[in-house]
């Protein structure tokens, strides 16, 4: 149901809808936010499912955004333009564009609530098409994750420090001491100007070659 503002008379406190012939007046204005397949070829695009979260974040409830409310324009005689802006915080696409070619975009209804109880579309702008990616599952704790069965993507700065702190070691002989090891390597004597081979290393350490 779309409706047209008009007015009759410059003392008019507030503006009018015209519904079938008839001007009724407007008690208020609301601005809705809802998100659509982005199809230039389509009448009606499919909808597309936005969340609202709360200051929590992901730990907080989700919900579908509401309307803002704001009041009606007040007709004046002067040439000043009155405007208020809305604000839609913390929202979220449900799901981002899986295909390479699928957009998305924003649409911001205005309404109007008239007198005898009905809300009308007044007024939609739309915004221009919008690919909407999805998060790195890093960005969520393991607990929190539930995706597409990826487990948590660990850093590479980890991972070194992960093999630097682990050393495979030969089932038949046991490990030494970071001490003992130093002690042992600095009781080697090396002929001539050869420096010690990998081999030499791992022979003071008893570590199995195999493993290196």
């Amino acid at each position: 149901m779309a409706g047209k503002i008009a007015q009759e008379e410059e003392s008019l406190s507030n503006p009018l809808v015209a519904v079938s012939g008839h001007l009724i007046p407007i008690l208020s204005f609301q601005v809705g936010l809802n998100a659509s397949m982005y199809d230039e070829d389509a009448v009606v695009e499919d909808s597309v499912n936005l969340v609202q979260f709360s200051s929590a974040r992901e730990k907080g409830p989700k919900v579908k955004p509401q309307r803002e409310s704001i009041t009606a324009l007040i007709n004046s005689t002067s040439d000043d333009v009155e405007a208020q802006a809305v604000k839609f915080e913390r929202i979220q696409f449900e799901r981002s564009t899986n295909r390479k070619m699928e957009k998305f975009r924003l649409n911001v209804t205005l309404y109007a609530q008239l007198e005898n109880g009905v809300d009308v579309q007044v007024a939609t702008v739309k915004s221009l098409p919008i690919s909407v990616r999805g998060r790195s599952p890093a960005h969520y704790t393991d607990d929190m994750y539930t995706g597409r069965g990826l487990p948590r993507v660990k850093s590479s700065q980890t991972l070194r420090n992960k093999m630097a702190n682990t050393m495979r070691v030969s089932k038949s002989t046991p490990s030494l001491s970071n001490t003992k090891a130093r002690e042992k390597m600095s009781t080697m004597t090396v002929s001539g100007s050869s420096k010690p081979t990998l081999e030499d290393l791992a022979t003071a350490c008893e570590i199995d070659m195999a493993t290196l």
